[in-house]
This record gives C-alpha cells, structure tokens and sequence, in this order.
C-alpha cells in the first residue's frame, strides 16, 4: 500500500498532526514542550517531544552547537515535517547557591581575628564542581548602619570597639554568568568580648542573647 502523508502544524498546542490520504488510517500527533526543570543544574534541558509520527524529526536548537542548552538564558526549540514546523520559547534561570558561614568560636575579643568557614552548594545538586568562587564577607556590629567588607577569610575586630555587643556576618557570592545569580548566607552571629562559660553550657547562648 503506497502512503502519501501530509502534515498540519499547530502554534497554538504546539503540534505537528501526520496523516496519510491514501485511504490509510494513519493519524499520529506529535507535540512538542518545555522541560519542567528550568533551573541550571549542570545537565542539559531537551524540550519533551510526546507522541511519533512517521519520519520522526530531531529537535534542532538555537544554541551555539545546535544541542540541547545547558546554561542559563532563553532558548527556541524547533520540530520540522516537511515544509510545516512549530517552535517553543523557554528560559532556564541561573540558580541561587546556598552559602552557609560559620566560625570557629561563638565569640572574638576586640584587637584579636579569627577565619571563617564560608561553604558554597548548588540548592539541590551535589558535588558540582563549578559552583562560585568569588565572594564578599560583609559585617555589622551592634545596632549599627553600617556594613564593613572583609579580604578573605580572616575578620579582625579592631580593638577600640565595646565588648558585649553582637557582631553579625553574612556572604554574598558574585554571580556566574549563564550558571548562577547572586545568593546571600544565613547572618552569623558572634559575641564581642569574652564569655565565661563557668561550667554553664548555656553561657554562649545567654551571651549572645543579652547583647543583641
């Protein structure tokens, strides 16, 4: 039986309709859509195709390489039968790492430093390996305005400032372009001053509450 098949795009539901009008019953739908993880995680993002027609076509991107995109950004999907095609629009958004920073002791003396912990994870995937490396330690003492930066890892307390107050540390990352935007730690806090633990296993927490 000889097959002669013809092909109906539709924008709208994003579908190429195939059926044959040689008295046939073909009559297969593909459609075409956007994968339901837009956020960048290192692994590529191929627009889903349900359905099979005849002559199944390839998906053909407007990437650099004309494969799946990877990075963050706004990329068009297209699916040819022939003459007719349809295309998809979507945008895979940088992500936000997750910063955590922590210290080696709950407390720092004026005129004395400590270095500081800061750790950098992909909000759902483990052990990439191109995760931010470029970051701002910023802090705040007391009820203060303003907000000192720090070089480094190493923050050191002047010595002219009063104990007995809190100290309040956070992170910020620089962005990675097409991989992730900017992402803020959790506020660490630190005594100013010297705690007497005294035996009593709640004094840094006492500390720190009477000084905020």
């Amino acid at each position: 039986l000889e097959h002669n098949y013809t092909c109906e795009a539709n924008d709208e539901e994003n579908t190429l309709h195939v059926t044959c009008d040689k008295g046939c019953e073909y009559d297969e739908i593909l459609k075409m859509e956007a994968p339901t993880e837009l956020v960048y995680n290192g692994n590529s993002k191929p627009a889903i195709l349900s359905g099979e027609i005849v002559n199944m076509p390839v998906i053909e991107y407007n990437t650099v390489d004309g494969q799946a995109p990877v990075e963050a950004g706004t990329y068009t999907a297209t699916i040819k039968y022939e003459d007719k095609s349809v295309s998809i629009e979507y945008t895979i958004a940088q992500a936000k790492p997750v910063i955590t920073i922590t210290s080696p002791t709950p407390a720092i003396i004026p005129g004395t430093s400590m270095v500081l912990k800061v750790d950098i994870k992909h909000p759902e995937v483990e052990g990439l390996e191109d995760l931010p490396t470029n970051f701002v330690i910023n802090y705040k003492i007391g009820t203060a305005v303003e907000v000192y930066e720090i070089t480094g890892l190493r923050l050191t307390i002047p010595s002219d400032v009063a104990l007995g107050q809190s100290i309040y540390v956070y992170v910020e990352n620089e962005a990675v372009s097409g991989k992730y935007g900017v992402g803020q730690s959790n506020v660490l806090t630190l005594y100013i001053g010297q705690i007497d633990y005294s035996g009593d296993i709640n004094a840094v927490a006492k500390a720190l509450e009477q000084a905020k």
